[in-house]
């Protein structure tokens, strides 16, 4: 018996245990995906460029223009986080707010000469542009831009 070598258990992955290791991954992935997903705004985004742009002429309103993309993480943190605040959404007020998703309307982007994500532009009634800004704004930033595109109007 001395002689036998001794045999031990290894701890090797068993299906059970791969099963409960790929749900745990799925689950932490899930959850993951629902937290940092883009929180839904009262203001009304369209996401019809074209249909947004005829009714702004049709209302005389301006436009207020979001390039963003889903991989974008300062894009998901403003729609998460900024875009909601109440004191944006009310000086959202009295424009056609639209969202463009840069990959799936990449010749609007090109057009409109769209370099870095997020851009934000404000355009007059007629289509032209009034205003420009990039990157990442804090509630307080954002509101600071919109007043200012209200100046150029």
């Amino acid at each position: 018996m001395g002689d036998e070598p001794s045999r031990t258990k290894s701890r090797a992955w068993s299906g059970g245990n791969m099963l409960v290791a790929l749900l745990l991954i799925f689950a932490v992935g899930g959850l993951y995906a629902y937290v940092t997903r883009p929180a839904k705004t009262p203001v009304g985004w369209s996401e019809d460029f074209a249909a947004a742009k005829e009714q702004a002429a049709r209302e005389r309103r301006p436009m207020f223009v979001d390039f963003s993309a889903a991989w974008c993480p300062p894009c998901n943190q403003m729609a998460r986080e900024v875009l909601p605040v109440q004191r944006v959404t009310e000086a959202l007020r009295g424009f056609i707010p639209v969202h463009v998703d840069v990959d799936r309307d990449r010749d609007l982007a090109t057009s409109f000469r769209v370099e870095a994500l997020p851009t934000f532009l404000v355009l007059s009634p007629e289509g032209r542009e009034v205003h420009r800004f990039t990157g990442y704004r804090s509630a307080d930033e954002l509101l600071l831009e919109i007043a200012e595109a209200r100046k150029r109007l």
